[in-house]
């Protein structure tokens, strides 16, 4: 996700206020709906979003895994879009991160 080389513009893993885990609330490329894996994962312990995990599966601040069904969307083969992450926000205002990279239609 672009932070601007700033991650402490990044949502915590765990909100340090109530302790309540801070998982996406959506996902999307090219403005069309992503999935991801809303459940829990418990490392050393600490249970974290298992949505917010590295290519190895371990927690990860900036990164978001999601899937998305190339079959069922409107995207155009080899065109570039955006990938958007959201999360709520304090007082009800969303939290919205585009990602750094960029996913290309096969």
């Amino acid at each position: 996700m672009s932070t601007n080389g700033n991650s402490a513009n990044l949502p915590a893993l765990i909100n340090n206020t109530n302790g309540n885990i801070v998982r996406p609330i959506g996902i999307t490329i090219g403005g069309e709906a992503a999935s991801w894996n809303n459940g829990n994962l418990t490392v050393n312990g600490v249970t974290t979003s298992a949505a917010r995990v590295d290519e190895r599966g371990a927690p990860d601040r900036p990164s978001v895994v999601a899937e998305f069904n190339l079959s069922t969307s409107n995207l155009i083969s080899g065109q570039s879009y955006p990938m958007v992450v959201t999360f709520r926000g304090r007082g009800g205002a969303n939290r919205i991160f585009t990602a750094s990279n960029q996913f290309l239609m096969p």
